[in-house]
């Protein structure tokens, strides 16, 4: 009986260890904030977004004071795009956009100032 304890205990020792190992550690993101501003005014009723070269934007809203705070942002150097009515197009499209941020784990900001 007792080896059949010892087995099951083993058993369940390597599953834990298995498991745990199969689950890999989130992906390291940063928290950014900071304040946009289009031609010396606040930049409001839209969104930011940073784009990596591969996967989905982090999008945040931007605020009524023209500051916004993005959560899970990937590392890295990412192009910056805004989806606000009456900015210039070029900052509309993650293929025209003249804005990169490198972005740094942890919390870090980063302020545009916009023309």
């Amino acid at each position: 009986m007792s080896t059949l304890r010892l087995s099951l205990l083993v058993a369940l020792v390597l599953t834990l260890a298995a498991g745990s190992q199969a689950q890999a550690p989130a992906k390291d993101t940063a928290t950014v904030e900071g304040k946009v501003t289009f031609q010396g005014q606040p930049l409001t009723g839209g969104k930011i977004e940073f784009h990596p070269d591969k996967g989905k934007p982090v999008k945040a809203d931007l605020e009524k004071d023209g500051t916004y705070s993005a959560k899970k942002v990937p590392l890295g150097k990412l192009k910056v795009v805004f989806k606000v009515k009456g900015l210039p197009r070029s900052y509309a499209s993650r293929d025209t956009t003249p804005l990169v941020v490198e972005i740094k784990k942890g919390k870090q900001v980063a302020d545009f100032v916009l023309k």
